[in-house]
């Protein structure tokens, strides 16, 4: 199960970075897995072999009237392949993910601020050399608490 929600993942992943619309893709994910997580009909209605993959199709497209089409169509593709169940771990390996992405686009303007700094004659501003101080302080305190979260929320193990 585990293989199966990182390869999930990692193609959602993927077509919202494409699309340049992860944290749209990210939040409504996790309004869906929130809302079947503590709504024990839905996951009944999602989870269960005795609803068809069309009648659960049907109701996601109820329940996620003005959503965005990539997740409709992700969720739409669990539910045809049977794999609503995996959608705790699809969550957790997503959000995994996001925050690794995330600590490589903070240390992109860390590398930006020491180029700055390793340029004779630059960052003699004392504006810039501030603002560069501030942002290289900054996105290493954002690196620390990316990384305690990653050790802390390891990939989740519901159902």
């Amino acid at each position: 199960m585990e293989e199966l929600a990182q390869v999930y993942a990692r193609s959602l992943f993927a077509v919202g970075r494409e699309q340049q619309k992860l944290d749209l893709v990210r939040e409504q994910l996790a309004q869906v897995a929130d809302a079947i997580d503590t709504n024990r009909d839905l996951q009944i209605f999602f989870f269960s072999p005795y609803f068809s993959s069309a009648e659960k199709q049907d109701g996601l497209a109820r329940v996620l009237e003005g959503a965005d089409e990539t997740v409709v169509n992700f969720l739409e593709l669990l539910i045809e392949k049977h794999r609503m169940p995996v959608i705790f771990r699809i969550r957790a390996e997503f959000d995994r993910l996001f925050l690794v992405g995330m600590i490589q686009h903070h240390n992109g303007a860390l590398i930006m601020v020491k180029d700055l700094f390793d340029t004779a004659g630059a960052g003699q501003d004392a504006d810039l050399f501030n603002f560069a101080t501030d942002a290289d302080n900054s996105q290493r305190a954002e690196i620390r608490l990316m990384h305690s979260m990653l050790e802390k929320k390891p990939l989740e193990e519901k159902r």
